[in-house]
């Protein structure tokens, strides 16, 4: 396994090092200068004076087992350091809107949770986040190098990397196997099992779109197996190659209409939340055959359903497009992070917190095979056969594409998600979305 974790490494680093080359605001801050906020390495967490300080954190892991490992590494820096660290344990929508709110109104927790990308740029480039970069190479070359990149700007760190996230095709094998279905490998292959599905009055795909970014996964898959992750890099650098009115994302938008059309979603699928389980349901109470969903369904079953976790749930990559331009190993994936405000008072206990926390391995053996997390220590021992397909798919790709609501500028990443909602509730045309995002890219991409 150590081996297909420094494959990882290897792999990613080439690819995102490559990215950054094209103008992605994951390792430049597209031009504006970024304030001074760097702070006096620590040489002890604990307190002079004896007296418990205290740091807090904002989370959106909310899984069973990972809540405890955090709960856990908590309790033992404590008792090492005499610094508590209180954490707070938020839905991942709520969480988003709440820390945006906190940051401008100066109440930051001391420590939160970052995607990097252009969503951690917004805090960067106000100068609200802690620069690490001079205190982190003690321990930097633990986690992978493709991983840093992305909490990257103008060659500093604001961003402690801790786990991966890779999207992937999840499916019931027992359903699969009852119907006499294979994981698709081809569209056409995947015309056929939404057909024998519905034969059976079963939903092909469980997808809860009220967040956005659940449907914005598969218009992205689309995408890139038409187009490949060049069309994306070139529209990005503004290279004149390509643009977000290139072909593939009319395509894609017209692909996710009809598929809509065709019922291959849950009616109403723009109302229902993924994040409080709504999709999850229609999946484990076998209502929907299929999932296209980030790496965090692992802890998300095995929390919720352990049973249907145990003998149903399978994991697969996204299936190619005839005539596409994109390959099998072109995968969609991100990264987790976690950043210092620039309102903590003890950033130095912050950071040896921080350092703890991603480098220990009890601490993240538990949160990978009892969590789920594809954790960023490079020396985790992975044992859940679940989450070792999942980094196989990761290990194995040729590019990886960085979420959009993260990798973009803020405006571009949102307005994405805007549209990819109204190309599934039909409110849009696949042209009108496509030149939306090709006018926002011309507005804020230099």
């Amino acid at each position: 396994m150590k081996k297909s974790l420094v494959a990882i490494c290897l792999v990613s680093t080439m690819l995102f090092t490559a990215s950054c080359g094209t103008g992605s605001p994951s390792s430049t801050n597209s031009g504006s200068a970024i304030p001074d906020t760097s702070v006096t390495p620590a040489t002890s967490a604990a307190s002079p004076s004896g007296e418990a300080k205290t740091i807090t954190l904002w989370t959106n892991n909310k899984s069973k087992a990972v809540v405890e490992a955090m709960d856990t590494a908590a309790k033992n820096f404590e008792a090492k350091t005499k610094v508590k660290v209180n954490i707070t344990y938020i839905e991942n929508d709520p969480y988003k809107t709440k820390l945006k709110t906190v940051m401008a109104s100066g109440q930051a927790p001391d420590i939160f949770h970052s995607w990097g990308g252009g969503w951690l740029q917004q805090f960067v480039d106000a100068g609200q986040v802690v620069d690490l970069t001079s205190q982190v190479s003690d321990f930097k070359s633990q986690l992978p190098e493709s991983a840093w990149n992305l909490d990257t700007y103008s060659d500093k760190i604001y961003g402690v990397p801790y786990s991966l996230a890779g999207t992937a095709m999840f499916y019931n094998k027992a359903m699969f196997q009852k119907y006499g279905l294979t994981p698709p490998k081809t569209w056409s292959e995947m015309e056929n099992v939404v057909k024998v599905l519905k034969s059976h009055n079963i939903i092909p795909f469980a997808l809860g779109n009220a967040s956005k970014w659940p449907g914005d996964l598969m218009f992205v898959y689309e995408q890139l197996r038409l187009g490949s992750g060049q069309v994306y890099m070139n529209a990005i650098a503004r290279n004149g190659k390509n643009t977000f009115e290139d072909p593939s994302y009319i395509k894609a938008g017209q692909m996710i209409q009809q598929e809509v059309d065709d019922g291959w979603f849950p009616k109403g699928v723009n109302g229902i939340n993924y994040d409080t389980g709504g999709s999850r349901m229609l999946f484990y109470t076998e209502k929907a055959g299929m999932m296209v969903m980030t790496t965090g369904l692992i802890a998300n079953c095995r929390d919720e359903n352990k049973s249907f976790y145990d003998t149903k749930l399978g994991i697969t990559t996204f299936p190619t497009i005839e005539g596409g331009a994109g390959k099998a190993d072109e995968v969609l994936c991100g990264n987790n992070a976690y950043s210092i405000s620039k309102n903590c008072k003890n950033p130095e206990d912050a950071l040896a917190f921080l350092k703890y926390l991603v480098t220990d391995p009890d601490i993240n053996n538990k949160m990978a095979n009892e969590g789920g997390l594809l954790v960023a220590l490079k020396t985790a021992q992975l044992s859940d056969p679940m989450l070792k397909q999942a980094i196989d798919i990761q290990t194995n790709s040729s590019y990886m594409q960085n979420f959009y609501d993260q990798g973009m500028p803020t405006e571009l990443g949102n307005l994405a998600m805007d549209t990819t909602q109204a190309l599934f509730g039909k409110t849009i045309t696949p042209e009108e979305a496509a030149k939306q995002m090709e006018t926002k890219a011309k507005e804020i991409l230099k």
